[in-house]
């Protein structure tokens, strides 16, 4: 059986039992699971299924939050190179902010297997991780915007106040070496200043086609932030000039 009938049978498979375990995949076709997971997420950048952490599922028709969703398609490869680098961050028994981001929905389904608490104002992350028995989810509460895909208003930062974080983990749509890190809106800038104080160490997820982009309010300097991971497309006049400012992990 070639990958393209393996992929059309997998799409049989998730009809009938609506999600499946990698393991019983491969299995099932009697090959590695690494294959399986090459399909996995042919599958996913073609909008077919969702994956979750050790398995996968039939992708909806409809969700609240399949127009951001959509979004994980643009860039794809640069983001899961980001999430993949940036998983290795996480540490048993820790405290941390995830924001909302496609990047850090990518992320959040590489988190392992431990014991971890994790608060987020992001929809698509708490339904990534709301099955994760490990995992002790706290959701921040706040008027829903589509444009993020989570909860921003003052209450939001008001709920996030009352949170210590070991990390908190960041994306942005706009990152200048000269302007810094800026927002479309101030509720967002809002939010996101609140968590950055109560954080120990901050992480910024993008890709390169964020870089140059200005919005009108200013959130933080790049070098507030303890690491910028991005992808290796980034220019290397950028590079440079962001290595001035803090550590930058290229993603490959």
């Amino acid at each position: 059986m070639n990958s393209i009938e393996r992929h059309e049978k997998i799409k049989q498979l998730l009809e009938e039992h609506q999600d499946m375990q990698v393991k019983e995949l491969a299995r099932e076709f009697k090959v590695s699971e690494m294959t399986i997971r090459r399909d996995l997420h042919f599958l996913e950048k073609q909008g077919s299924v969702e994956l979750f952490f050790g398995g996968v599922r039939k992708r909806a028709a409809y969700s609240p939050i399949s127009m951001f969703n959509e979004r994980e398609g643009v860039n794809y490869d640069a983001k899961r190179k980001i999430a993949r680098k940036a998983s290795e961050l996480f540490l048993e028994g820790h405290h941390i902010y995830i924001d909302t981001s496609t990047t850090l929905t990518l992320l959040v389904r590489l988190i392992p297997d431990m014991k971890m608490s994790v608060v987020t104002n992001s929809l698509s992350v708490v339904m990534e991780l709301v099955s994760r028995k490990n995992i002790d989810l706290y959701v921040a509460p706040g008027l829903y915007l589509d444009q993020y895909g989570g909860s921003f208003d003052y209450a939001t930062v008001e709920y996030l106040k009352n949170f210590h974080f070991d990390e908190a983990f960041f994306g942005t749509s706009a990152i200048d070496p000269a302007y810094g890190i800026t927002a479309s809106k101030e509720i967002e800038m809002v939010v996101k200043k609140a968590v950055m104080r109560q954080s120990d160490r901050c992480y910024l997820l993008c890709d390169h086609t964020k870089l140059g982009k200005k919005h009108f309010f200013k959130m933080n300097d790049i070098c507030d932030f303890d690491a910028l991971y991005i992808d290796d497309e980034i220019d290397k006049e950028s590079l440079h000039k962001i290595k001035e400012m803090t550590q930058v992990v290229v993603c490959e």
